[in-house]
Formats: structure tokens, sequence, C-alpha cells
């Protein structure tokens, strides 16, 4: 209780004792150079010149932009304005008020009585951690989306449906520093046309105790924040899409409509279809699988509108809802909904080589046909309560429930050195649902010394979930003596797990040079969960007797005390800046298991716990940054539940009470430059981590002869695998990437180079083997910045690896992979449209008949209609040279398997899509508004 008293107390404080604070307004207005009129809806930008983009503005109708909150320092104050050269002022913020007076807005950027005015605005330019690039310096066709726009720019590429920038995952999407879409990349940018963007910045964006302390710690989002056109911020725009084709009915249908007026952002989202198009746009699908022990630093949640990607072929409806908006003065309110429901077909074809010690040449091989129904609804929002100047308050919720019902059919073999060991045929049905709630409140507080700083966050999880799992199933085994085993039976899941993470964190300035922390958490922990399944009883014809050896009620806690203390410089006017941190951290896991029998355990676990940041600005175009820390990670619920799960009878799992927390070593070093002379950029990353108690797989198999295992009778060809403490496992990743726009071509050009090595360590029958995965990718992107009618991209990715196992080398391997992709979208003569994607996906070193080179063509013709030609009628065909396939090799440290899974293949459809447009200019209101901090 004592914690929730001091916060009670702290937030009590704040409202009736406002403390001098040593912050700076900044203001002045903007006038016409020629004619010293007021300038209406020119952005503002006010550029911490270390740190990047502090804040955004827009004036208003007296031409009048005022900044607060703002922390003394040197900053860069950019002017801007459609149609007008940009303007660029140093500004030393060393006082109370900053009043820069008036200032003039620059000449016109256009041709007039045939003078040249000289002087274009760069492609780049790079402030600290932020890039920003000039959406005009990029050409893309009228109905391109933010998404399209963003691609063309150097350092950003499109990777297996993620989007990468300067080698790294975009995580958030920012429109005029706000959030937009949560933490949902791709549906953000989807969902935003291009012609709405002014510029572009991609930045590392502190995290908000950074932001609101000033103490950089190293822990950073990868961002794009989309500054918008100041014509564009009021007005109405979406798309709305439908079509039918054939064979075998295929359709889809959906559209979007946002509503954009000054602060308040409003969109609405719809689809649905049979094609396979199943997000907007990654949150596991309820019962799939059971996750590990959340970690401390670098926790990062999953798209607020994504579903996990299926294969096979998927029929959804969708619907989401996003909303942000300023009610009053300093609160900021957002929010979504999202509701998915997908109903999924797979066929898969599994070739898999087991890792046994000695030569059996065991092979298992599986046919599966499955089909799944997922609904999901979530809903997560943001508040931010700026009390006055020295307080703060944040909340933020999230709830989601989600249902999985499914049904699966699964037969196989299994070969020992060729010879048919056994063959099975296994049904299975689930029904599963899952709650989720989990609420984050934090607060704020400034004293009355700069930099002296307390914060508060108190972080609660709530998860629920359970359902029914059938299993009928025969495997014969044709070793001597042969025998049938049957499964028949039901089993009853439940589970209930709490979090709750209290913490508390000091900052004291140390004169001009530093800044002192002190940090305590307080982490308690609570899983309960329980499995009962149930035979078939042929006397009394029903599911009522209880299976001890397949049932379990397991009870896990765990209680975690850290305390740390960190110290911050900054050198050489803060172009080196240092962050080192060290702390001790308690913990204790306890185990109750009280069925089938009792069985308590308790392990207690100490450690010094640390991290350190080094950031180093060379100068205004280069700059390096180091990253590391420890991280602890207890094992997960179902990872500790001893409990055996049959769902494959041929491959058991079963849970370890005995496991410890894991320890992990982790590293990044970031280097950057960008050229804005040549319009180019150039960026490294190198990771590296290493763990010990490592939670790997412990996995008995049974070869010839059958084998106990845990009381568990393992017939031929069979396995139990169990989660066990392994040490050295290791990742270590470097990836170059180099950006260029090649004006003389009108191309754009992206290429990275990237090598990766891991280590898994595993037990095979109680013999160590290390898994080491080498591999070695090339990528290279091509896009035109031609003109609005004919835009094209042309890229290639090819992947080299090798693996190499200690425990049996015959089983080493060496595979290629190669994607190659042409895109064209070309309007000529009243609207005609063709558009055209060639795909070329090549796989070599694959098991016997999974080799493949294929060619996926999918191309339309439309027509252009309505005035300024906002629809568009076109007929459609996919996958025309009906080569379609999906493979996929999956390397573990047990065995290694290729898979090949059902695909769709040729339709042709005929759509109609509407796109429309409305917009009312700039906001005259726009007042005092934030940009990114």
């Amino acid at each position: 209780m004592k914690p929730f008293i001091t916060l009670s107390f702290l937030m009590l404080l704040s409202m009736f004792k406002l403390q001098a604070q040593d912050l700076s307004s900044v203001t002045g207005n903007v006038v016409y150079s020629d004619s010293e009129e007021a300038v209406s809806g020119a952005t503002i930008l006010l550029a911490d010149t270390i740190r990047g983009i502090n804040a955004g503005f827009i004036t208003n109708e007296r031409g009048q932009f005022s900044f607060s909150d703002v922390q003394q320092g040197d900053y860069t104050l950019t002017i801007t304005m459609s149609g007008f050269e940009q303007v660029m002022i140093p500004v030393p913020v060393n006082a109370r008020t900053i009043d820069l007076g008036t200032l003039a807005l620059g000449g016109k950027i256009f041709n007039m009585d045939e003078v040249l005015i000289e002087g274009e605005e760069a492609t780049a330019e790079q402030r600290g951690d932020t890039v920003e690039y000039n959406a005009s310096a990029f050409t893309t066709n009228p109905d391109a989306s933010a998404r399209d726009l963003v691609q063309k720019m150097p350092g950003v590429v499109m990777e297996n449906g993620q989007l990468k920038a300067q080698g790294e995952t975009v995580e958030r999407v920012l429109v005029d520093g706000k959030v937009f879409f949560g933490d949902d990349p791709n549906a953000a940018l989807q969902n935003l046309p291009a012609e709405v963007v002014d510029k572009v910045q991609v930045l590392d964006q502190q995290s908000d105790q950074a932001q609101f302390t000033g103490f950089e710690d190293g822990e950073t989002t990868k961002t794009i924040n989309i500054i918008t056109k100041p014509d564009k911020r009021i007005g109405q725009f979406g798309r709305l899409y439908g079509g039918f084709g054939q064979p075998e009915n295929r359709y889809r249908a959906g559209g979007s409509l946002n509503y954009f007026n000054g602060d308040l952002r409003l969109t609405v989202l719809g689809l649905s279809n049979n094609i396979n198009q199943q997000n907007f746009s990654e949150e596991d699908l309820v019962g799939v699988s059971g996750g590990g022990g959340r970690r401390r630093w670098g926790r990062r949640r999953g798209g607020d509108f994504l579903i996990g990607s299926q294969n096979g072929i998927t029929t959804s409806q969708a619907a989401g809802l996003n909303f942000s908006d300023e009610w009053g003065e300093g609160i900021e309110v957002s929010g979504s909904y999202f509701f998915n429901y997908s109903d999924n077909f797979a066929l898969s074809d599994v070739n898999r080589a087991i890792l046994v010690e000695g030569d059996t040449g065991q092979v298992y091989q599986e046919l599966s046909e499955s089909n799944r129904q997922n609904l999901n609804h979530r809903f997560n929002g943001r508040l931010e309560y700026k009390i006055n100047e020295y307080n703060e308050i944040r909340l933020r919720p999230r709830m989601s429930y989600q249902r999985n019902q499914g049904f699966s059919l699964d037969s196989g073999l299994t070969t020992i050195g060729g010879q048919l060991a056994n063959d099975f045929l296994n049904q299975s049905a689930s029904d599963l649902t899952a709650f989720s709630f989990s609420n984050d409140l934090t607060y704020q507080h400034k004293f009355n010394d700069e930099g002296r700083t307390i914060s508060i966050e108190l972080e609660t999880d709530y998860d629920n979930g359970g359902g029914n799992r059938d299993l009928n199933s025969t495997i014969n085994y044709f070793t001597e003596p042969g025998s049938v085993d049957s499964t028949d039976q039901t089993s009853i899941q439940a589970s209930n797990a709490w979090d709750v993470e209290l913490e508390v964190e000091f900052n004291e300035p140390i004169g001009d040079w530093g800044r002192f922390q002190v940090e305590y958490e307080y982490n308690p922990r609570f899983n309960d969960a329980s499995t009962r399944t149930f035979a078939f009883d042929r006397t009394t014809e029903g599911y009522n007797r209880l299976d001890t050896s397949l049932s379990n009620v397991f009870v896990n806690t765990y209680t975690r005390h850290e305390l740390g203390t960190g110290l911050r410089l900054s050198l050489d006017d803060d172009n080196f800046t240092g962050y080192f941190s060290a702390g001790y951290q308690l913990a204790r896991l306890d185990n109750d298991q009280t069925f089938p029998n009792e069985l308590t355990t308790q392990t207690d676990f100490g450690g010094i716990v640390a991290r350190a940041y080094v950031r180093w600005d060379l100068n205004d175009n280069h700059n390096l940054r180091f990253y590391y820390r420890t991280d602890t990670d207890p094992p997960s619920v179902s990872q500790l539940q001893d409990v055996v799960d049959n769902s494959n009878p041929l491959q058991l799992r079963t849970g370890n009470p005995d496991l410890e927390q894991s320890y992990q070593h982790f590293g990044v070093l970031r280097f950057s430059s960008t050229n804005t002379s040549t319009s180019s950029n150039l960026y490294t990353v190198i990771r590296g981590s290493v763990t010990q108690n490592f939670v790997g797989d412990a996995t008995y198999i049974a070869e010839k002869d059958s084998r106990v295992i845990r009381d568990i009778v393992l017939q031929p060809g069979a396995q139990l695998r169990l989660p066990v403490n392994l040490d050295n496992q290791m990742d270590f990743s470097a990836e170059v990437t180099y950006g260029k726009q090649i004006e003389a071509l009108k191309l754009n050009m992206n290429i990275d180079v990237s090598g990766n090595y891991s280590r898994l360590p595993s037990l095979i029958n109680d013999a160590t083997n290390f898994s080491n995965n080498y591999r070695l990718g090339l990528g290279l992107t091509l896009s035109s910045n031609i003109n609005e009618n004919i835009d094209f991209t042309i890229s290639s990715r090819a992947n080299v690896n090798e693996v190499i196992n200690t425990l049996r080398d015959e089983l080493n391997t060496q595979f290629y992979s190669q994607s190659s992709m042409a895109r064209v979208n070309w309007i000529f003569w009243k609207g005609i449209v063709v558009r055209s994607q060639v795909t070329h996906q090549l796989f070599s070193g694959l098991s016997d008949g999974f080799d493949q080179s294929f060619w996926l063509w999918n191309g339309s013709l439309g027509k252009k209609v309505f005035p300024n030609q906002q629809g568009e009628f076109s007929l459609s065909v996919f996958d025309a040279l009906q080569q379609n396939t999906s493979i996929q090799r999956n390397v573990t440290a047990t065995y290694i398997e290729d898979v090949r899974d059902l695909v769709l293949q040729r339709y042709f459809m005929l759509n109609f899509t509407y796109n429309f447009r409305h917009f009312n200019g700039p906001d005259p209101e726009m007042d005092d508004r934030r940009g990114r901090r």
C-alpha cells in the first residue's frame, strides 16, 4: 500500500504547490518579406541541435507562434511554407523568455518573367538523430499512399512486409508529432495519401521518460514523423473499393474515411475479402504458443491493427476506428478499436530431418489439413494530462478479447535408416478464448532546480484464458514387436495471470555537465494454470475418466526487487553524451503444484544489472551511438508447468519446474551519415547478444528401441521435449545500408549488405548440440523519380545460409534463396492505367522435391473516370502464370525442416476504386501546438 499512498500524496501536492522551473518560452511572428503581411499557416520547427526536432507549430492568422516549456540550450528555428524558400536561424535559449520579434519569410521559389530563382531545397537534412526528407523531392502516382512515398527515400526499404529505416524496423508513425494508429506503422502509412505529406522525419525517438527529464538512457524507438502540408490539415479524404472475380467467386470490398480538423484526427476502416488480405496493413493467435516472460528493457507491443498472417487461404472481415484530439488546455487523448474475424483453410507438407547422434537417418514427414476461425476485439487508449508546467500524468489502457476455434487432420510417418518406424492419423479440435487488460499510469514531477525530477510508473496486466481441446489419434508402430496406440480424449484448460510493476525514478543535476539518477523497481507476478484431461470411457460412453498423467494444477509466483543508480555526462557542448547505470536485483521464483501430486520449489536469484549509452556527434552529418544492457527473463508458466502436452502424440512436450531465469548481455552500435550535397546516406548497425541460462530444449528421441523418460514410454520414432537451462546462446548481426538519389537518371537507390551468426544450444538424448547458423544477405532496390504518371520499382534480395551442427556433421547444410521483383504503374492517354508486378522466387539446397524456381505475375488494366480522375475501373489478374508457391526452411537446434503450404492461385477480378479528397486549407486555430518533444 505504501507505493500507492506515496503516488496519491505527490499527485495531490502537485495540485496545490506550483514551483518555479528553469524552462523558457520562445515566441515570434512571421511576415512576408515583400509586403510585411502576416503569414498564416507557416510551419515552424524548433530543433535541438543535438537531439533533432523538439517541437512543431503552425502560425495563426496573425502570423504568431509560441513554444513553451523549452529546456535551455542551442536550437535551430526553421520556417517553411509551400512555394517559399526555407528560413533557418540559430536560437540560443538562455533566458526565461525569448522573443524573436518579426521574422521575414524567404522569397518565392518559382519562375517569374523568365527569371530563375536558384537555391533548391535539399533532399534531406540531418540534425542529431533526426533525418528530414522533403516530400517534394520524390515523385509518386496521384493515388499513392504515404507508404509508397517513404519507400522511395534513401535508407528506407520494405523487407518481408516490414518497413525498415536505417537498417532497423520502424515501430511507430507520428503525424505532425502526434500518435497516429498507435504502434502500427503499416496502418498509419497506408491510410495517409502521399499528397498531404510535406516532410518526412526518420528518428530514434526517446522514451517518454527521457523526453520528460532530458536524461537520455538509450531506450529509443525507430519512428517516422509525417509533417503534413499546412493546407491539408483540415479536410476529409479516403478510399472506397470493391471487386468480384472468378474462379471460386473471389471478392474484395473495403474502404477508409479520414476526417482531419486541426488537432482532431478520426479514421474509420473496413474490409471484407476471400483473397488473403488479412490486415489493413502481430499479436499471436490465441492458443498457438506460450511466450516467455517479459523483459525489463526494450519492451515492445504488437501493432494495434495487425493480426499474425496465416498460411493457406483466408476469408477476412475487419473494422477499425482510430481517434486523437486535444481536450482543453494540456489534455491529449488518442485511442483505437480493432475488430477482426478470419476463416482460414490450410494445407501443409512437412519434411523434417531429426538431429540424432549417430547415423540413424531419422526423418519425419507430415501432411496437415486445418480449418480455423479466429475472432479478435482490441482496444487501446492514451491520455496525457499536463496539469501545469511542473506535473504530468499519462494513462495508457489496453484491452483485448480473442476466440479461436479450429479443426485439423494430420497424417504422416517416421522412417529410421530408410525403414518405416511408424505412421499416424490425428484428428484434433479446439475452442479457446483469451481476455487481457493492461494499464500503465505514469506521474512525473519537476522540482525547483532544473533537471531535478521524480517519476512514478505503475503498470498492471491481467490475463485470463482457457477452453477445450479434443484429440483422437491412432499410431501404428512397425518395429518389433509391432503395436497400435490409440487416444480419444478431451482436455479442459484454464489460466489466470496478473503482473504489477512499480517503478520510481529520481533525477538530480550535477552542475552543467551531468545528472545523477536513482531508480527502484518492484515487480510481483502471479500465474495460476490448470489442465484436466479426460479419456473416453467405453463403459459410460462419455469423457469422464480423469487421466492424471495428462492433468496438472500449478501456481507460479515471481517477485523482483531492483535498486540502481545511473550517471549521465555531457561534454563538448553536448556533442558527447554518456550514460552509465548499475543496479542489483533480487528475485524469488516459487512453484507450487497441487495436482496430481504436491510439489513445491523455491529459487532465489541475485545479480548485477547494468546499462550504458554513448552518443557522439562527430559533426552535423555524422554520429555514432552505442548501447549496452543486461536483461533477466524468468521462465513462463507454460515452460514451468509439469504436464504432458500430447496434441501430437509422436512429439510430446512437458514443462520443467526446476527452470531458472536467464541472463542476457545485449549491445548495439549504430553509425549514421547523411550527405545533403549528394542526396545520400549511409547507416551501419551492429548487434550482439549472449545469454546464460538460456531456456532451450532437451529432446529425447526413441530410435530403434523404445525408451522410458519421466515415466513416459516412447516408442521408436517418438520424442519428448522439455525446456532446460543451457549456456552460450549467441546471436550477432551486422547490416550496412546505403541510399542515394541519382538525379541524372531520376532514380532512388537503396543497397544493403547484412550478415548474421546465431548459436543455439540444445540437448538431444542428453548429448549437447550447438546449431551454428550463418547467413549473408544482399539487397538492391531502385525506384523511379520521373513524374507522377509513371512509377516503377525494381528490387532483388538474396540470402546464403549455412547450418553447422556439432552433433551430426552429415546434416550440415547450405541453402540459397532469392526474391526479385519488378513493378510498374503507368498512367497515359485519357486516364488509361497499366499496373504490372512480376516476382521471381528461387530456392536451392532444400530437401528433395522442395527446390523451386517460379514466377508470380500480377497485373491490371484500368481507366480513370469522373472529374479529377477520382474513380477507376480495372480488370486484374493474380498469378497469371499459375506458378504461385510457398516454401519455407526452418532450422532449430533439434531438426531441419522444409515446409510447403497451400497458396492462392490464379483468379481474375473486375474492380472499382474511388478516391476522394476535400481539404479546407490551413487551420487558423492551431495555436500552442506541440510536435515531437
